[in-house]
């Protein structure tokens, strides 16, 4: 499994205005897991956005446009989710060629 957690290494940098460099090294699942994060917190504002806006009868053409991106966002998170995962674990058992 991978490492969650990023590594952070100083290293001594050659250059007049910097002392230190810091390489930050983070796996792909934890930024696979970050992103799946923010766009979660941004769906959810959007539905609370047009929600509210709904409810006090205030929809407007920016609404309509913040309801679009809101469709997109979930189709593009449904992407990062579908290929964050092996396809190993997708295939169901009965159709795997190898039997494990």
């Amino acid at each position: 499994m991978a490492e969650l957690t990023p590594v952070i290494a100083v290293e001594p940098y050659t250059s007049e205005w910097y002392i230190f460099r810091i390489n930050i090294r983070v796996s792909l699942r934890c930024c696979t897991v970050g992103l799946i994060f923010c766009h979660a917190i941004a769906m959810i504002s959007t539905v609370f956005r047009l929600v509210y806006r709904h409810k006090r009868f205030q929809l407007y053409w920016d609404d309509l446009w913040a309801f679009i991106a809101l469709v997109c966002d979930l189709f593009l998170t449904i992407i990062l989710i579908v290929r964050s995962v092996p396809l190993r674990e997708l295939i169901p058992f009965t159709f795997r060629r190898d039997g494990i």
